[in-house]
């Protein structure tokens, strides 16, 4: 590899770690201004598209750990964002849903994020929206087939899992 073609990955190695610096800082502002915890608005996510769900499945669909999300319903119900209700068919799980409160919150959120994302994006036309797809996808194939990628690991939302809420949200923006 010469000198040139090494300089130009880690160039952009740095501007993904940068953009990725940005978002965080700006999705934790969002998070700040909705008064949530950041890795709370998922959660109400996955809770909209899947009411009546319970704790277990938060866990294995965004791929954190049952603690996680035993510690972030508690907040979110002393918060009055969630509702936990016993299953009368198996007592030992709640069936959680949002309030009203838990879907405006998931709704305004959602707006502001999908705000961030239409300005990330703006002025670049379908084809270099198309190339940069493209080339995200196949970054995220190289890294699928090194050692460090672990695909039972729960420090990352299950790409599967994000893909299946994105088409959800879509189908339900469509109605």
């Amino acid at each position: 590899m010469n000198c040139y073609n090494k300089n130009k990955k880690k160039e952009i190695n740095m501007l993904m770690m940068y953009l990725g610096a940005v978002r965080r800082t700006i999705f934790h502002r969002i998070s700040g201004t909705l008064s949530i915890h950041m890795g709370q608005l998922p959660i109400l996510d996955y809770i909209d598209l899947h009411p009546e769900c319970t704790q277990a499945e938060i866990a294995k669909e965004l791929m954190i750990t049952p603690t996680t999300v035993a510690i972030s319903t508690k907040r979110m119900e002393k918060a009055g964002l969630i509702i936990k209700e016993t299953d009368q068919e198996n007592l030992r799980k709640n069936r959680i849903r949002l309030t009203e409160r838990g879907v405006e919150i998931s709704k305004v959120g959602n707006t502001m994020i999908q705000e961030v994302e239409e300005a990330m994006l703006k002025d670049f036309s379908d084809k270099e929206l198309d190339a940069i797809k493209a080339l995200l996808s196949k970054m995220i194939k190289n890294i699928r087939n090194t050692e460090f990628y672990d695909p039972e690991g729960n420090d990352m939302i299950s790409f599967k899992a994000l893909e299946g809420m994105m088409a959800e949200k879509e189908r339900r923006n469509e109605e």
